[in-house]
């Protein structure tokens, strides 16, 4: 009995100094398998763990909780290490590789579209008022030299400036024109999503994270009548939380729409009126919506996370 107690005890410390590494890693920022690719960390997180099962099986050790611990542990340690859950959140900032176009690369630019897409790794994204910046991207890696996709692409005939970013692991930060109507879709697989917009000249802004949470503040005080009558703002996550912010003009009607599978649902609004509250769903508008002269919708989604909207109209 005391040998097992013993057994127990020791796969229990041996758990517990594992954890403390990895998070002592993460603290002090040091990733010693940072340079790895992510298929090899994917492999290492599953084989080790498993490596572990099978010897402590092999020597006959019967505290299947303390196993399984254990090996958990040992999946969060390469992890850890590979510095893929720095990218997890917003505020890590390794190494930066930034690209840019500017009205000096593109002549008569009269629209914005981007498309962005990571595997792991926090998504920022903001609008600019800079008259010479039509699109930067930034891309922080953990090591350089890390991988990462950006192209991009104008149509003198159409005036569509249309770009694409990726990378399997990196947080993004991304700046985009306020003065053009523009577009954005954006996903992480695993990451947060923070979103700071003008809405003036937006036309569709798409953001989804399968794990994340995602934060979002929307102004739109005006909608340009040259550019839509209708803006679009989705935000999805499935296992994350939704923080939705948005403040609207007297001449714009919005609508808001929430929806949550098995999480709560918040809202405070100041000039908006509540159409439907009921379990797992949520619908606002704006006072003064049928005679508004542009409308913006926005509709929020998310499976076990919870929402929280704050919606104001501004006279």
């Amino acid at each position: 009995m005391d040998a097992r107690k013993d057994a127990r005890t020791g796969l229990l410390m041996l758990t517990g100094f594992l954890f403390l590494t990895a998070g002592i890693l993460q603290a002090t920022r040091f990733f010693p398998l940072a340079s790895s690719p992510l298929s090899s960390v994917i492999a290492l997180a599953m084989l080790v763990p498993g490596i572990v099962l099978l010897l402590l099986g092999l020597l006959r050790v019967k505290h299947v909780g303390s196993a399984i611990l254990l090996a958990l542990a040992t999946c969060v340690l390469v992890l850890v290490a590979s510095g893929l859950t720095a990218f997890v959140v917003p505020g890590y900032r390794p190494h930066v590789v930034v690209e840019e176009v500017t009205t000096a690369d593109v002549v008569g630019a009269s629209e914005i579209v981007l498309s962005v897409e990571v595997q792991v790794g926090s998504l920022e994204i903001y609008t600019t008022s800079n008259r010479s910046l039509l699109l930067r991207v930034e891309f922080y890696t953990a090591t350089r030299g890390a991988s990462f996709s950006f192209s991009w692409s104008f149509s003198p005939a159409e005036g569509v400036l249309k770009a694409e970013a990726s990378a399997p692991s990196a947080a993004i930060c991304i700046f985009v024109a306020d003065w053009l109507p523009w577009t954005v879709k954006a996903k992480t697989e695993t990451g947060s999503v923070t979103v700071q917009v003008n809405a003036t000249f937006l036309k569709d802004l798409h953001v989804k994270t399968s794990t994340g949470s995602v934060k979002m503040a929307i102004s739109a005080l005006k909608l340009a009548s040259n550019t839509t009558t209708n803006a679009t703002v989705v935000a999805e996550t499935s296992l994350g939380s939704v923080e939705m912010a948005v403040s609207t003009g007297a001449t714009v009607g919005c609508l808001v729409e929430a929806r949550t599978s098995l999480g709560s649902l918040d809202h405070e609004e100041e000039g908006y009126e509540v159409l439907v509250e009921r379990h797992g769903e949520l619908v606002l508008r704006s006072e003064g919506y049928e005679g508004a002269s542009a409308y913006l919708t926005i509709s929020v989604k998310t499976s076990l996370g919870s929402v929280d909207i704050t919606a104001e109209r501004r006279a």
